[in-house]
């Protein structure tokens, strides 16, 4: 999997792709930027819009079949500015971390909360 744009220079509309055949040929799974992981041996796939280039989310978009169809996963009751998507040690897991920051204001400041 990979993270691009197609295009004859780096701008343009930023996607995720996945090539099954070592490269050769590639299939645009998802619009956007996103951070991915892997999980039970590659049977799960696990994207979370990533906030650098985006909106806050509370969602993440899971598959189990190669990205061919994708379900969304509702993680948090607030939407949240996602910086890192990590797995647990191992192939097998079908466990994963969502980090990122809920912007919140107190008296007149802006700040995060973890």
């Amino acid at each position: 999997m990979a993270t691009g744009t197609v295009n004859n220079s780096l701008q343009g509309h930023q996607g995720v792709f996945m090539s099954t055949d070592g490269a050769v040929t590639w299939k645009h799974l998802l619009q956007g930027n996103y951070l991915f992981g892997f999980g039970d041996h590659g049977g799960l796939i696990v994207a979370v819009k990533f906030y650098k280039f985006g909106d806050a989310t509370d969602s993440l978009l899971y598959s189990i079949n190669e990205g061919d169809t994708w379900n969304k996963y509702k993680f948090f009751n607030e939407k949240v500015r996602v910086l890192g998507l990590m797995t647990e040690s191992g192939e097998n897991t079908t466990v994963f971390f969502v980090f990122g920051s809920i912007p919140k204001t107190q008296d007149g400041k802006t700040g995060h909360s973890w």
